[in-house]
């Protein structure tokens, strides 16, 4: 087994982006990607970004599915009322003509896991709510990377921002409806963190409320699998025995 050194050493992992949007000091990206290829960026996303020898996988240093809940977040500030940050049910939301009711499943299937929206069941226009975690990155080097998957389906989606400058400068700000009907792919957006090579970084999620006059609640935002990623390796052998997925082993 490689150690990471030498993981590292192995591929520079080229982070080109396709510009989607930017503000101060990052770089953001979007695209659709249908499953089962949503646990890991595709080898076109972005453009370059990773291209791993045979044999060889991105480099998964940091990883939340929020299969049992917030898992390293915390909801800032604390929830003041029924709109908020809500952990799925069954890998769906409550309400009709919103959500994407499908999580963002590793081999394919849907309703695998859980995802957190914002639940928009009153008229809050404009109202923001985030949450954080703190993600030690002071022994890795570049190439380092943000990847995560949303879905913006609903007729009063606002705004999701995602931070990893503990600046609060919104580097990957998007709003608007992305997706026009449940079911559809999920979209993977991707940050540049090289810049935050060697520091403890702070990740901050931020979904805004749309207009309250369109829709009462047709307005769920949501995030799944956020992971970063360090290069490539060489993969350990898993198969996903839970989920039905034994394609790796030749069944009698």
């Amino acid at each position: 087994m490689l150690d990471s050194a030498t993981r590292r050493s192995i591929l520079p992992m080229t982070l080109s982006v396709v510009l989607l949007a930017m503000s101060s000091g990052g770089e953001v990206a979007a695209q659709t990607v249908t499953a089962p290829n949503q646990c890991q960026p595709t080898p076109t996303f972005p453009t370059g970004s990773v291209t791993c020898p045979a044999g060889q996988v991105p480099r998964v240093v940091f990883s939340e599915t929020f299969d049992t809940g917030f898992g390293a977040f915390t909801e800032d500030p604390v929830p003041v009322g029924a709109n908020d940050l809500t952990l799925s049910t069954a890998g769906d939301t409550p309400s009709f003509g919103t959500g994407p009711e499908t999580t963002a499943a590793c081999n394919g299937s849907s309703n695998v896991g859980e995802f957190i929206f914002l639940e928009g069941s009153f008229t809050l226009s404009g109202e923001v709510h985030c949450m954080s975690t703190q993600v030690d990155l002071t022994t890795l080097a570049p190439p380092l990377g943000l990847s995560f998957w949303f879905y913006m389906f609903g007729d009063n989606i606002g705004t999701l921002s995602v931070d990893a400058s503990g600046l609060g400068l919104s580097q990957f700000t998007l709003g608007g409806q992305q997706q026009t009907e449940n079911g559809q792919a999920w979209q993977q957006g991707f940050l540049n963190l090289n810049f935050e090579a060697g520091a403890v970084v702070d990740i901050q999620v931020c979904m805004t409320e749309g207009d309250g006059s369109v829709s009462t609640f047709e307005s769920d935002i949501s995030i799944d699998q956020i992971q970063i990623f360090n290069g490539c390796e060489v993969p350990v052998f898993m198969d996903d025995f839970e989920t039905g997925d034994t394609s790796a082993w030749d069944l009698l």
